[in-house]
Parts: structure tokens; sequence; C-alpha cells
């Protein structure tokens, strides 16, 4: 019996074999889109986490908006978190679960000190390069970005 649970604890660690990561902008839409495709596709195999990035250009929130918009997102989470959202239906609470919380606190803390610290904004461009290079290469981790065609074009030339 011994031998059993401990190979069974053995094949559970391996899992998940993937991990996918969906960036998307701070936009209700996008991030909508991305956790109903988490929800979706995750499994015990493949593990899909969302990333809201306010990098990622959107026509719909500019500027200080994007840091409303993510600290906004924290506190539902943190509502939820604290059980706060009781009357709410099932749907939302489990498309929660797939918002990575960490990242969303580290893009707050580099939203504030990129305010703070500069009169204006980098361009869209350098932003998205930037969050390009951020982006972990692990083995067997993927990642998908959710964007507005018109912002995000010039990534596919």
């Amino acid at each position: 019996m011994f031998h059993y649970e401990l190979q069974e604890a053995m094949v559970n660690s391996l899992y998940p074999v993937a991990k996918v990561h969906i960036y998307c902008a701070p936009c209700r839409c996008a991030i909508h889109t991305a956790l109903l495709l988490c929800t979706s596709q995750s499994s015990d195999l493949i593990s899909y986490t969302t990333k809201i990035d306010d990098r990622i250009p959107v026509s719909c929130c500019f500027g200080l908006q994007k840091l409303e918009r993510l600290e906004s997102m924290l506190n539902t989470i943190r509502e939820y978190d604290a059980g706060m959202l009781v009357g709410q239906t099932q749907i939302n609470m489990d498309l929660l679960r797939h918002i990575d919380r960490v990242w969303l606190e580290k893009r707050i803390y580099h939203l504030e000190e990129e305010i703070s610290s500069q009169d204006t904004l980098e361009s869209d461009r350098l932003r998205v390069e930037d969050l390009l290079r951020d982006e972990t290469c692990k083995k067997d981790t993927y990642s998908v970005h959710i964007g507005e065609l018109v912002q995000c074009a010039w990534m596919c030339r």
C-alpha cells in the first residue's frame, strides 16, 4: 500500500505537464475572453493562467485608467478571497481563480513607479517590447497574447 501512495505522489508531482500564460490588456472584454479560455481549457495536464498586463495597448483605457483598472481588479480578487462576494454567481468565482494575483500586484507596483517617476509614459511599442522581454521562457511554458488587432498588428510583421 505504501508503494502505491508513493508512486501516486511521484506521478502527481509531474502535473501539470505544461503551463499556458494568457497575457491581456486591462480591458473588460480582453480579461473576460482570457478567463473564459482559462476556464474552458485548464485541466490536470495543462494549466492556464491569466496575466493582466498594462503594457498591452488598448483603445478603451489610457494612462492612469490602466492603474485604476488594475487596482479595481485586485480589490475584486481580495473581496473574493475574503468571502465578500457571496451573492455572485459561481461562474464569476470560477473565473477569478485563474488570475495570476502576484503578476497583477507586480504590474500595479511597476505602473505606480513609472507614473511617479516620469511625466510621460513610454510608447506602446516600447511597452509591448518590454513585456515580450519579461516573459519567462521555461520548458513547457507557453504564452498567448490577447489584444486589439489595430494596436498589436505590428507584432505580426
